[in-house]
């Protein structure tokens, strides 16, 4: 596990958490826990992947949980964004698609609206030594900080990429007899 070697609090119960679920650990260099098990890092593959460009949530693992998850991703790979438009925002970065997805897909479930930016593979330069290194395309989520939907409330259309999206008002069912045309 690499974490912030400036965040003592978090190093700590990181180690706690290990040592709850029987795992022994190590803090190998600031910031860096070790721990040597199997075990441990097939479940970890399994549930949320391996690999920066494999990442996934494990929806399936983490429901009930869903604030507390947002709310550590955020702290550990998330930020909150100058003032742009209005207000802040939580920015999530990944070179994980399907990561990225679910991190929308979450805030969604928290009655968040984010929006993901693609952003293509570039150069990068190094602040601390100056060299030029390939990067790969990444995703930014963009979800407003501190505003939650009341989707009942919202507008009863309103555009999007593809056209007009209208809310659904009700749904009835009415006998009919005649021809049914398949549109899709």
């Amino acid at each position: 596990f690499s974490l912030n070697p400036n965040n003592r609090e978090e190093i700590d119960l990181v180690i706690s958490l290990l040592s709850d679920c029987g795992y022994k650990s190590r803090e190998d260099t600031p910031g860096a826990i070790r721990v040597c098990s199997v075990e441990l890092a097939d479940r970890l593959v399994s549930w949320c992947g391996s690999l920066a460009e494999n990442k996934r949530l494990p929806f399936d693992i983490i429901g009930g949980h869903e604030e507390i998850v947002f709310a550590d991703l955020m702290a550990g790979d998330g930020c909150v964004s100058k003032p742009v438009r209005g207000g802040h925002c939580w920015l999530y970065t990944t070179i994980s698609r399907g990561l990225a997805y679910d991190v929308q897909l979450l805030a969604g479930m928290l009655g968040r609206r984010a929006t993901i930016i693609g952003r293509p593979a570039c150069e990068m330069v190094s602040p601390t030594n100056g060299k030029t290194y390939p990067s790969a395309p990444s995703y930014q989520i963009r979800i407003p900080y501190g505003k939650k939907l009341n989707h009942s409330r919202e507008r009863e259309a309103f555009p999007t990429k593809l056209g007009t999206v209208y809310r659904v008002r009700e749904t009835v069912c009415e006998p009919f007899s005649g021809t049914v045309y398949n549109l899709s």
